[in-house]
């Protein structure tokens, strides 16, 4: 399955994304330890490909010690269906 990446918010500022195949990694400048930030990545599938279940995988690292590393992945599936958007 090949997703096609749109883009990425960041609800405290700037975000960096890039897409390679179908991981896309998005950069934080600054993230302070016990902060919470909320990353959106949207991409498209293609509609010959639906209906389709796919895993979303969030990973973070740091550059400077971190003493609970049991914390860093979380993952969650979506099932992605096919649905039409039209106003009349």
């Amino acid at each position: 399955l090949s997703v096609t990446f749109v883009n990425g918010t960041y609800s405290n500022g700037t975000i960096i994304c890039n897409r390679n195949g179908n991981n896309v990694t998005c950069t934080i400048p600054l993230l302070r330890g016990g902060d919470t930030a909320r990353v959106i990545v949207n991409v498209t599938i293609p509609s010959h490909a639906l209906p389709v279940n796919i895993t979303n995988t969030a990973r973070v690292n740091s550059t400077t010690c971190d003493n609970d590393l049991t914390n860093n992945v979380n993952s969650a599936n979506s099932a992605v269906v096919l649905s039409a958007d039209l106003n009349v």
